[in-house]
């Protein structure tokens, strides 16, 4: 095999493996349509766990943290404090 073959199997490799990650992120649900049925649907559900894990104290670490907290209690998702 030439390295000409071998570059263009390499590039068109590539292309495939960046459109395929593409599509596969790609969000297809119609956000429009379940907004009004979601908070129905959220009783429903049952409720989901988060856990933080910090090996480390640091004053970024720290701020990141509660700025987590506080994103979650912001948006009704955090129930307990912590």
């Amino acid at each position: 095999m030439t390295f000409a073959t071998t570059l263009r199997f390499s590039l068109f490799g590539t292309a495939m493996s960046a459109a395929l990650g593409l599509i596969g992120c790609s969000n297809t649900t119609d956000t429009a349509a379940t907004t009004d049925t979601s908070a129905a649907a959220d009783s429903d559900k049952p409720a989901k766990t988060l856990a933080i894990t910090q090996i480390v104290e640091h004053p970024s670490l720290d701020a990141m943290r509660r700025g987590i907290i506080d994103e979650l209690a912001d948006n009704a998702m955090l129930k307990a404090k912590i």
